[in-house]
């Protein structure tokens, strides 16, 4: 969950609240495994940020994506290793290249 803040004169003040949905996000992620990752990326903490960032590279420079390199196999583990870490964490079961809500 993310949530934005504002500073007040009497200290720091919640404004919003904003949660990943789960539903959108596996919709999402059937249709366009990008979109997914950039939907997901706000809400990427830590070593989490760092690995959605580097999904969203390789796919980008890669034929995984949109990109034209070819990737290594070494790329291809990780990336999908990667999505389903990522999708794991928010709830999402990753099975046979679908993700759908746990």
């Amino acid at each position: 969950m993310n949530t934005n803040y504002y500073k007040n004169r009497y200290g720091l003040q919640v404004l919003d609240f904003v949660t990943l949905n789960k539903e959108k996000l596996a919709e999402i992620f059937n249709s366009s495994e990008i979109d997914a990752l950039i939907y997901m990326q706000p809400f990427c903490l830590g070593d989490k940020r760092g690995l959605c960032d580097k999904l969203i590279e390789i796919n980008k420079r890669t034929v995984l994506g949109s990109g034209s390199e070819e990737y290594t196999t070494e790329e291809l583990k990780f990336y999908r290793e990667g999505e389903r870490k990522l999708l794991g964490f928010f709830g999402i079961k990753y099975a046979y290249g679908e993700a759908e809500v746990e």
